[in-house]
């Protein structure tokens, strides 16, 4: 009986097998301490784990869109619950643009040109910022609704990428709960949100529909997606241009109307609203082939919303930087970063640019592996997740059916010179707005900000090599990959944030 139901599922069982044994190899590598209850904890993973599998097991016609917002809202909640408050990077900042928005201050005013007005609780929690709630001090503070004044860190961001975390947060309140709640609501709410866009991203998509399913369920996205960052609306808008870039590849002649490429627009625009360099992701219009277009001049109709939407990028620049707070531009001024010289060092030494490009695109793999990573700094591990790569790079390589439609070649070029020129306008801006002037190497560059690049790669370079009768294996493969990396790397950060914080 047994080695029959191991015959039946002998998927779930290698997949289990191997989760087990990841599981012990990184208890052996955590330091001990003797508050740390490692049973308990691995029996509550394991017990999510092994729920989620069965829920594949029993539901494996359920379409690709609802098992990813499944996986995507289990492990979400629990990541929004067990990360330390306002531990995520750049937190802090966000979660106060957030609770001003939750109050309609759409455009937050300067204070002085340093502060900006917040409530008494968002400084309370800030207090409290990269600590468990067991061991926080808000624990045993009221709400407190009374004005306050919030350093101008986020001001200036756009307060679209803004509204899901708002609107937790705005329950919180109306319900009057606990300070902590308006931390966990708006993470909620943001989880959620990311889960809609998730969701519609994979269904939309006619094609590679595993492969947006796979980059939803890296571990950094699910890790930003369960925070009051707006990286989640923002990576969620730049997949679903994608997806609905490939929707309009391969629609039917004469089927692609101003319709349809205003739409493509608007995803542009949520996604360029709050980081400009994904407004290069319009340029997707001209990569679709002509006979689609039912327009007379698709050509220059698509060129028409490119420089609308070039137009409108350059107007949010001019926003953003003429509203930059002395505060911040103090900060900088004593690291030495000055936008304005920085360009003039360009310009007088062309050969060293060139050079700190060039050596931006040689590590690229040591910023890009953090999207493999669960967790942030001090309680990040990279033993649980170092083999997340090898497992991207078969899906980018390997699957995909044979014989099916594939991207021609001119748009495979077109999509990798969009995803160049994010990548290297975003290390340009970096350099010029966050590095010490004269430095021979970009500081502050993330994985994090390119992590729609990543569905980029597999509609590229798939080869397509998998059986037509194979594909929901190599689906089941890949989402129980995802399970077991994502379940090693959130219960290491539960491990690190129980003993170090």
């Amino acid at each position: 009986m047994i080695k029959a139901w191991i015959t039946r599922h002998r998927n779930f069982t290698i997949f289990f097998s191997i989760y087990l044994i990841s599981l012990t190899f990184w208890w052996i590598y955590q330091p001990t301490d003797q508050n740390l209850q490692i049973p308990s904890s691995a029996l509550f993973f394991t017990l999510v784990f092994t729920a989620l599998s069965g829920f594949f097991m029993y539901h494996h016609e359920a379409p690709i869109e609802k098992k990813v917002c499944c996986i995507l809202l289990c492990f979400g909640f629990l990541s929004l619950i067990l990360t330390p408050i306002l531990g995520v990077p750049d937190e802090v900042a966000h979660f106060a643009r957030s609770e001003a928005t939750s109050r309609l201050d759409f455009f937050p005013k300067q204070n002085d040109d340093t502060t900006y007005n917040t409530i008494q609780t968002v400084e309370d929690l800030s207090l409290d910022a990269q600590k468990l709630y067991q061991v926080s001090t808000i624990r045993h503070k009221s709400r407190n609704l009374e004005p306050a004044k919030t350093f101008d860190v986020a001001r200036q961001n756009f307060f679209v990428s803004y509204l899901p975390q708002a609107l937790g947060i705005f329950i919180a309140k109306a319900l009057r709960l606990p300070p902590i709640w308006l931390m966990w609501l708006g993470r909620l709410c943001n989880l959620l949100c990311a889960s809609f866009l998730a969701y519609h991203t994979i269904k939309i998509a006619p094609q590679y529909k595993e492969v947006f399913a796979f980059v939803w369920l890296l571990p950094m996205t699910v890790f930003q997606a369960a925070s009051c960052s707006p990286d989640a609306t923002i990576n969620g808008f730049a997949l679903l241009t994608l997806s609905y870039f490939i929707k309009l590849y391969f629609k039917k002649e004469k089927t692609v109307g101003m319709r349809e490429c205003t739409i493509l627009a608007l995803m542009t625009i949520g996604a360029g609203m709050s980081k400009v360099t994904y407004f290069v992701l319009i340029c997707l219009l001209l990569t679709i082939p002509q006979r689609n277009f039912k327009l007379k001049r698709p050509v220059l109709s698509s060129l028409g919303l490119i420089g609308c939407l070039f137009i409108l990028c350059l107007v949010i620049l001019k926003s953003g930087t003429s509203t930059i707070g002395l505060n911040k531009i103090d900060y900088l001024a004593e690291q030495g970063i000055h936008y304005g010289d920085q360009i003039a060092f360009i310009f007088n030494h062309p050969r060293d640019f060139i050079y700190i490009m060039l050596k931006a695109i040689a590590n690229v793999t040591d910023k890009v592996n953090t999207i493999f990573i669960y967790g942030w700094f001090e309680y990040e591990d990279q033993v649980a997740t170092k083999y997340f790569p090898y497992v991207y790079g078969s899906l980018t390589l390997l699957a995909g059916k044979p014989g099916k439609k594939h991207l021609s070649l001119f748009a495979k070029i077109g999509l990798l010179t969009i995803a160049f020129v994010i990548f290297l306008v975003t290390n340009f801006s970096m350099y010029i707005t966050w590095t010490t002037v004269g430095a021979l190497e970009i500081s502050g560059v993330q994985g994090r900000y390119f992590m729609p690049l990543f569905a980029i790669l597999p509609l590229v370079f798939q080869v397509g090599v998998i059986k037509e009768s194979h594909i929901e294996k190599v689906f089941s493969f890949y989402t129980m990959a995802s399970l077991v990396f994502l379940t090693g790397g959130l219960l290491i950060t539960y491990l690190y944030t129980s003993t170090a914080f």
